[in-house]
């Protein structure tokens, strides 16, 4: 008896001990979760203006454009630096959400490589409703790549604004885009080029 009783009580510390490990793990996962929830974009949150935590990209002290948009595999970002006093972009929930997601899985079709993409639009508003009429790149401002060129004005064509001076004013502003691309991590050499090689014949016009 006093052998089964040590069994018994063996089993019974371990059956404990168990029990103790998984509920430990399910509140680190769900700690986990939170903060993965706390950091994951939400164009809600989104500031319209720069701030100290934003990338040095979106706090560059004013270079002649009112507009810079950062978009990167975790987040798209639009800060207003100049005019604001004059006019504001219209919040775009779900505008912000459906680009951030395509730029996301246009990133993922690219990662086999680091990239930088910039870009510096002209934008001309009409006098009257003071939607975008023209929007053209500045002579040498252009992205590197057709996509990141085309991705950039149709992003930009879909900017609403509020005027608070009354009229239409500024009737013409700049907007600087930076889209990166990081590579993926673990890839080797011969993936690197099997992919390049797959994006390439993707993207022919």
């Amino acid at each position: 008896m006093t052998s089964l009783f040590r069994i018994l009580r063996y089993a019974l510390a371990m059956a404990i001990a168990a029990a103790a490990a998984l509920l430990i793990s399910c509140a680190a996962g769900d700690a986990g979760g939170e903060g993965s929830a706390a950091l994951a974009y939400d164009p809600a949150n989104e500031p319209d203006a720069p701030t100290e935590q934003d990338d040095p990209f979106l706090r560059a002290a004013p270079d002649g454009t009112t507009f810079r948009i950062l978009i990167d595999r975790d987040g798209y970002h639009v800060r207003q630096l100049a005019r604001r006093e004059l006019f504001r972009r219209k919040k775009d929930i779900e505008g912000d959400r459906e680009q951030f997601d395509f730029f996301r899985s246009e990133h993922d079709k690219a990662d086999f490589m680091d990239l930088r993409l910039e870009g510096v639009l002209q934008i001309r508003l009409n006098p009257l409703s003071g939607a975008i009429e023209h929007i053209a790149y500045l002579a040498g401002r252009t992205p590197r790549t057709w996509q990141a060129s085309k991705f950039f004005q149709d992003d930009i064509s879909r900017f609403r604004f509020d005027f608070l001076a009354g009229g239409v004013n500024p009737r013409e502003f700049k907007a600087h885009y930076l889209w990166v691309i990081h590579k993926r991590e673990g890839l080797s050499d011969e993936e690197q080029r099997r992919r390049a090689i797959e994006y390439l014949n993707s993207q022919v016009r």
